[in-house]
């Protein structure tokens, strides 16, 4: 098991200490018929994607895990984080990654502070394997100094390696340890594979957000590509990303089922696929989903 807790331990009263236990949480409709839509759903899916994920162009590859999720929780009481570390492990293997083995390496960090920019420095200063450098880190140190500083509910970042098609990895200088692999018309040669995930959440931002929403919000920032800003006054399907968009009472009490099916529709593609497959496996997710329910496959849409 990575040593996290006694890392965490080593950063004064900022985590260890702090089993603080979470309170409960004090338009119109269109609808989509995804079956029989399915063109029309590809360009409304398209068309939140673009506004709910990180902007990439079509012949990027979208940064993912490709090994089994390792979850571990810090600054909650510990059954509770338990229970988050648990739901978001069962979103994983949900969205097609396989189970973790006992006394896993964590990959997949979720922490709750009182002061996340102290947190951040001290993370800076003492771990910064939690950090990662540029270019292996998706952010750059300036933007999370700046999100931190701005008193944003939840900072999130991650930390990619390098591979190619075929699985074969580069070492931390960006040198291939094995022979390159030729890209194809829909998969590329070098790919991103998330090696670690970090989500800070501000204790005093949490505003009543239910364990299940936390958990199901911070699995869609470890799991998907969601966007820093996001316009949610732009986003017509519903999803548990607009958690601090107005207050938690208002936003989804879980995953939706858009969220369920952007994790499946992502996950089904294989290492190396391009951006612009995305939003015809989502849509392929999605029908796929209202089979297996035996429902009629509409989707709500916001005006």
């Amino acid at each position: 098991m990575f040593a996290l807790g006694s890392a965490l331990a080593a950063l004064p009263a900022l985590v260890a200490a702090q089993e603080r236990e979470i309170p409960p949480p004090s338009s119109d409709i269109t609808e989509i018929e995804v079956l029989g839509q399915r063109e029309l759903a590809r360009q409304v899916f398209k068309q939140n994607l673009e506004q709910l994920t990180a902007p990439l162009s079509v012949t990027d590859t979208i940064p993912r895990f490709y090994q089994p999720l390792c979850v571990e929780v810090a600054g909650i009481a510990p059954d509770q984080a338990r229970v988050v570390a648990e739901r978001i492990t069962r979103t994983s293997l949900e969205a097609g990654l396989p189970p973790p083995q006992e006394g896993c390496r964590t990959n997949a960090l979720v922490i709750v502070v009182d002061d996340p920019e102290r947190m951040y420095d001290t993370l800076v200063s003492t771990r910064l394997d939690l950090v990662g450098i540029l270019p292996f880190r998706d952010v750059h140190a300036r933007r999370l100094r700046d999100d931190v500083r701005g008193g944003k509910p939840v900072v999130w970042w991650n930390v990619l390696g390098a591979a190619n098609s075929q699985g074969s990895s580069f070492n931390d200088l960006g040198l291939a340890v094995a022979p390159d692999i030729a890209a194809t018309r829909t998969t590329a040669a070098l790919y991103r594979p998330k090696t670690l995930s970090v989500v800070m959440y501000d204790a005093g931002r949490l505003g009543g957000a239910t364990l299940d929403q936390i958990a199901d919000h911070a699995a869609l920032h470890i799991l998907g590509t969601p966007r820093r800003q996001i316009a949610f006054d732009a986003v017509d399907v519903p999803s548990i990303l607009s958690l601090f968009a107005d207050e938690p009472g208002t936003a989804p009490p879980a995953l939706t089922d858009f969220d369920r099916a952007y994790l499946k529709g992502l996950y089904n593609l294989g290492p190396g696929a391009f951006q612009s497959r995305v939003p015809r496996s989502v849509v392929a997710a999605y029908a796929a989903q209202c089979e297996a329910q035996g429902s009629d496959c509409r989707i709500r849409l916001r005006n």
